[in-house]
C-alpha cells in the first residue's frame, strides 16, 4: 500500500468513528459540600453519590431529571435552602436510597428543605432514611412519590406540604410526622398509608386528608396532640390516639344528591336541604343543576376529641329534603365515605 492509500484509509476510519453515536457518560458522580450556583443532575452523571453532607444555598437551585439515582453514605443528607425540582415520571422515577445495603447499612439523613422558596417533588422514590423528606418552613408540593422503609416518611416542622397521589409505607415511627413547637399545615389527597408504625403522628398541626386509604398500622392510624385534622372519604381501620383534650379528628363523607321526577327526568333548580341528626346542627343548602344534580357535599359523619370525647359522636343519619314549588320530598340517608 502506497502512502496516499494509507492516508486515505486512515481518513475513512476517522470519518467512520466520528459518525458513530457517542455512549452515555459513565457515572457515578461524587457530590459533597455546597452546590454554589446550583446544579442540574442528569442521567449522564447518574448515579450521584453523596459522600458528604450536601447543601443547595439560598440563592441556588437544584434540578434532578427523570430516571436519575441519588445514593447517600450513612449519616449523610441533602439540605435545600434555595430551590429544588425533582422531575421524575411514572415510567422513570428519581430514586433516593442508601449507598450501601444489608442489615448494617444504616440510615442516610434524607432530604431536608429549610425555609426554601420553591420545592416540587414529582415521582420520586425516597427510602432508607432518618426522615425521607423533611420540611422546616416554606411550602413543598409533592406528587406521585413514595416515602418508605425510613424512620419517618415525611416530617414537617413549620410551613406546609401539599401531597397528592403518593404513598407512605413501612416507616418505623410514622408515615407522616408533623408539628412540635412550630405550627404546620398538611394537605394529602389520593394517597396510601400502609404498614407504618403510626400512619400520622401530628403535633400542633392543621391537616386535611382526602380520598386516601389507611392500611395495617402497627400502633395507630392517628396520634394527635394540639391538632385538628379532617379525614374525608378516606377509609381507615387503625386506632385513634388523642394525646390531649383539645385535639379533634373529624370524619367527613361525600354525599351526592340527584333529583328526578317519577319518569326519571332530571329536575333543575330544586332546593336541597341536608341536616344531620340530633347530635349536631349542620345545615347544608344547595340547588340542583340542569342535570338534576346538587354539588358534591362534604358532610360531617363522625367527630372525636374536643367536646365530643375520645369515643366520638355519630352524626348519621342525615335528613335530605328536596323542595320544588310546593312539593317536598324527604329521605333519611346514612353517609359513609362516598354515598349517592
Amino acid at each position: 500500500m502506497d502512502r496516499r492509500a494509507a492516508l486515505l484509509a486512515l481518513t475513512l476510519v476517522a470519518l467512520a468513528l466520528a459518525g458513530m453515536p457517542r455512549g452515555r457518560a459513565a457515572g457515578p458522580t461524587y457530590v459533597h459540600g455546597e452546590l454554589v450556583g446550583g446544579a442540574h443532575w442528569t442521567l449522564d452523571g447518574s448515579p450521584y453519590i453523596l459522600v458528604g453532607n450536601t447543601t443547595v444555598p439560598g440563592d441556588s437551585f437544584l434540578g434532578i431529571d427523570a430516571g436519575v439515582q441519588v445514593r447517600a453514605d450513612r449519616g449523610v443528607g441533602l439540605t435545600v435552602l434555595g430551590g429544588l425540582a425533582v422531575q421524575g415520571t411514572a415510567a422513570q422515577p428519581v430514586r433516593f436510597s442508601p449507598n450501601s445495603t444489608g442489615v448494617d447499612a444504616g440510615f442516610w439523613r434524607g432530604i431536608r428543605s429549610v425555609n426554601s422558596w420553591a420545592i416540587t417533588i414529582s415521582h420520586a422514590i425516597v427510602e432508607g432514611a432518618e426522615s425521607a423528606y423533611g420540611v422546616e418552613g416554606g411550602l413543598a408540593v409533592i406528587d406521585g412519590s413514595s416515602f418508605s422503609v425510613s424512620f419517618r416518611g415525611l416530617e414537617v416542622h413549620g410551613g406546609g406540604v401539599d401531597v397528592t397521589q403518593s404513598s407512605f409505607s413501612q416507616n418505623t415511627e410514622a408515615g407522616v410526622a408533623a408539628g412540635g413547637n412550630l405550627y404546620s399545615t398538611v394537605t394529602i389527597g389520593g394517597s396510601l398509608f400502609a404498614n407504618n408504625y403510626a400512619s400520622m403522628n401530628l403535633d400542633t398541626t392543621l391537616a386535611l386528608v382526602e380520598n386516601s386509604t389507611f392500611l395495617a398500622p402497627s400502633m395507630a392510624d392517628f396520634v394527635l396532640n394540639n391538632t385538628a385534622i379532617t379525614v374525608r372519604a378516606s377509609p381507615y381501620a387503625g386506632p385513634i390516639k388523642l394525646v390531649d383534650a383539645t385535639s379533634t379528628l373529624t370524619v367527613d363523607a361525600l354525599l351526592a344528591v340527584s333529583v328526578t321526577d317519577a319518569y326519571a327526568t332530571p329536575q333543575a333548580g330544586v332546593h336541597v336541604l341536608v341536616e344531620d341528626n340530633a347530635n349536631g346542627s349542620e345545615r347544608l343548602e344547595v340547588v340542583t343543576s340542569v342535570k338534576g344534580r346538587a354539588p358534591l357535599l362534604a358532610v360531617r359523619e363522625r367527630a372525636f376529641g374536643g367536646g365530643w370525647g375520645p369515643l366520638g359522636v355519630n352524626f348519621n343519619p342525615f335528613a335530605v329534603t328536596t323542595t320544588i314549588g310546593s312539593t317536598h320530598v324527604a329521605e333519611n340517608v346514612t353517609a359513609h365515605l362516598r354515598t349517592n
